[in-house]
């Protein structure tokens, strides 16, 4: 068939009067397609589900000095995190963090985070960029010691991209790039479920390769006329169709 931009108007009325009576045929089917991208099972988002479980109600968040961590306005700092941080071989050098206001949460995340890292000892140096300069900064290893960054919504964390060596911050280690191949292996749930619980214990708890600062979730509305809308990560409107 010809491109459309070729065809005539009334080509073009007489091909979309044809594809409605089609799509009216194909509704009165009844069919029900799940034709979304990357959409994960059940058994995929359990995977994640013990990250949640870091912190609970029963987490002691009071320190050896009786201060309530969980109020970041400790004149002083908290002892623990000094005492960890003199334990190091850092020497005071200025520690940069590239963020940007053109996604305002990760600047705010980091005029909080750093102002803890310099109660804690840290020489904290915040530089306000755009976020095209950090997606260039961030590929120098010697150019920063953090960077602030988020990723799109990954139902299976074996294919994180932070997890991966080549992901800026390079946590390159041998042992853990051969338990993301046995994850990305293994087929039965419950013994995926296994080897990523002992990832998390053994390397994310172990090495801190990232900290993971939270969640961003963003609120959408959607017309009461708009059926068969399946709500997800992505957004996309295959198999909808409006009432009227």
């Amino acid at each position: 068939m010809a491109p459309y931009s070729k065809l005539s108007k009334e080509k073009l009325k007489n091909l979309k009067s044809d594809l409605e009576k089609q799509f009216e045929e194909i509704k009165k089917k009844g069919l029900n397609l799940d034709m979304s991208r990357g959409k994960p099972s059940i058994e995929q988002l359990n995977l994640s589900m013990g990250m949640l479980d870091v912190l609970n109600g029963d987490s002691e968040l009071v320190c050896t000095e009786g201060v309530d961590c969980r109020n970041y306005g400790v004149l002083d700092g908290i002892t623990e995190a000094k005492q960890l941080l003199a334990e190091t071989d850092y020497n005071g050098e200025p520690f940069i963090w590239y963020t940007t206001k053109d996604y305002p949460y990760m600047y705010k995340i980091a005029v909080a985070a750093s102002k803890q890292m310099e109660e804690a000892g840290f020489n904290v140096d915040v530089q306000v960029v755009d976020w095209a300069t950090i997606t260039q900064k961030r590929t120098d290893p010697s150019a920063y010691g953090i960077f602030s960054g988020a990723t799109t919504f990954t139902a299976d964390p074996g294919v994180m991209p932070h997890l991966d060596g080549s992901w800026p911050g390079w946590w390159e280690n041998a042992e853990k790039d051969q338990m993301i191949i046995e994850l990305n292996g293994e087929a039965d749930p419950e013994k995926r479920q296994e080897i990523w619980d002992e990832f998390q214990e053994k390397w994310l708890y172990g090495d801190v390769p990232f900290i993971k600062i939270g969640d961003y979730f963003l609120l959408s509305t959607r017309s009461k006329d708009l059926k068969n809308f399946d709500e997800g990560p992505f957004t996309y409107f295959w198999n909808c169709y409006l009432e009227q």
